[in-house]
């Protein structure tokens, strides 16, 4: 059986195929994104996303989805940060 699926992507992980561990990550960049405001699950999300970036490594290579999933779980991290100074500052 051919080792490719419909898309046209291989499932063996190589640069240019599909990497569901950097897919899980871009998804949970975009979710610790939007619920940053909400801070715990902005934490929660945003962590995981590093977390499945890092896990999603092929030999030495990044592939552009986990990249983009480790930078907007790190933004969705800041931005965490950012509305909990921005609440204590409104605050005073």
């Amino acid at each position: 059986m051919d080792e490719r699926n419909n898309w046209g992507m291989g499932m063996d992980g190589r640069p240019g195929t599909k990497n569901n561990m950097a897919l899980a990550s871009l998804v949970m960049g975009i979710m610790g994104i939007v619920s940053a405001c909400c801070f715990v699950p902005g934490l929660v999300f945003g962590g995981l996303a590093v977390l499945f970036a890092c896990l999603s490594r092929v030999e030495e290579k990044m592939s552009g989805q986990a990249l983009a999933g480790l930078i907007t779980g790190i933004i969705g991290i800041i931005a965490v940060f950012v509305f909990i100074v921005i609440l204590n500052l409104s605050e005073r």
